[in-house]
């Protein structure tokens, strides 16, 4: 995003990278913590950080993490009003992560499936924040104001919800395959509750499925806000790579 706005290749600017750095702990923290709460033993296939050396080394890793990450923005070289973006958009998103997050645990302790609705803005709360902050990183270190992220917003909330029903898509038709386990709380089970449908019917799959273009679509129609061809080549392509599996 930073090349698309700026012009200038990132690869020889230390304060760009370290931004990057900045969100790859967030997003790595966020990880470690979900694993936990989510009581899923593998990452990437290997044993979860939690399963490997134990719930509080996890979690004291996890808040490094985020510290680092703070940190990392903080000590920057950019301006002091820029810095003050920066670590206001990183607080918003981990703030709204968190609330989705918390959303979900609420849902799966109470054991009754939300609202379709309601399991949609979970995935809008707990995983557009994630693409947002990267964007939007890159954007105001570029010198971009609010529009240009506002509309990144739009974009990031409908690619997050996609993704999420992707994820979800992608463990259905892999459960029972290499020991991957469908999610105890899922938009499945949202959907088989409301249409009264069996939760592995090919209905409810046909109906995520739909979801999915529908967000897909979404995230596309977003992109006629943008006028820099560049970033809008960008995002489109950020959107076909993190969707193609679907």
């Amino acid at each position: 995003v930073y090349e698309a706005l700026a012009g200038s290749p990132v690869d020889t600017l230390d304060t760009v990278r370290l931004l990057a750095i900045a969100v790859e702990c967030f997003h790595k923290a966020s990880l470690v913590h979900d694993d936990i709460e989510d009581g899923d033993a593998l990452r990437y296939g290997a044993p979860a950080l939690h399963s490997a050396q134990g719930i509080p080394a996890a979690i004291n890793a996890g808040d490094l993490l985020i510290g680092e990450g703070y940190r990392l923005i903080a000590t920057s070289e950019f301006p002091a009003e820029t810095r003050a973006v920066l670590t206001t958009l990183a607080a918003q998103a981990h703030r709204v992560l968190c609330i989705g997050q918390g959303e979900e645990i609420d849902a799966a302790r109470r054991g009754v499936p939300p609202s379709t609705a309601a399991m949609l803005d979970i995935f809008r709360m707990k995983t557009s924040p994630s693409f947002g902050v990267a964007l939007k990183f890159g954007a105001v270190a570029a010198g971009a104001g609010e529009t240009l992220c506002a509309a990144l917003d739009v974009f990031s909330d409908a690619l997050g919800i996609a993704y999420q029903i992707r994820d979800d898509i992608a463990d259905r038709r892999d459960e029972g395959r290499d020991g991957a386990d469908h999610p105890r709380l899922s938009l499945f089970s949202s959907l088989a509750e409301e249409m009264g449908a069996p939760l592995q019917s090919e209905a409810v799959l046909r109906k995520a499925e739909m979801l999915l273009e529908h967000y897909r679509q979404e995230a596309v129609r977003s992109l006629t806000a943008f006028r820099n061809a560049e970033l809008k080549g960008l995002l489109r392509r950020l959107l076909e790579r993190l969707l193609a599996s679907s």
